[in-house]
């Protein structure tokens, strides 16, 4: 079982790697950062804003739990399916 510590948003100094899809958080993007522990170890993950939103959507309507996160590869289908499912019209708001 894990646990957050300490979670904020932060403005990346360096290029970083979003823990949650794979890809490239770039110098000067806004990010979140968590610490998190578990298993006698600790370890610091790294999303994108919008990444940090569908993974805390996902985990609210319990397409996975915390200690079983998806692999980048499956997260990054469940990104593209939770906006499939929920489309919106040119204006923003939900369809």
């Amino acid at each position: 079982m894990s646990t957050t510590i300490a979670t904020g948003v932060v403005t990346a100094r360096k290029d970083h790697q979003c823990d949650d899809c794979g890809l490239r958080i770039e110098t000067g993007d806004p990010y979140r950062r968590s610490a998190i522990a578990g298993d006698h170890t600790s370890w610091t993950w790294k999303e994108h804003m919008n990444c940090a939103a569908d993974a805390d959507q996902m985990l609210n309507d319990n397409w996975f739990d915390t200690d079983d996160w998806p692999s980048q590869f499956s997260f990054l289908e469940m990104q593209a399916e939770l906006h499939a499912a929920r489309p919106t019209d040119p204006t923003g708001s939900e369809a």
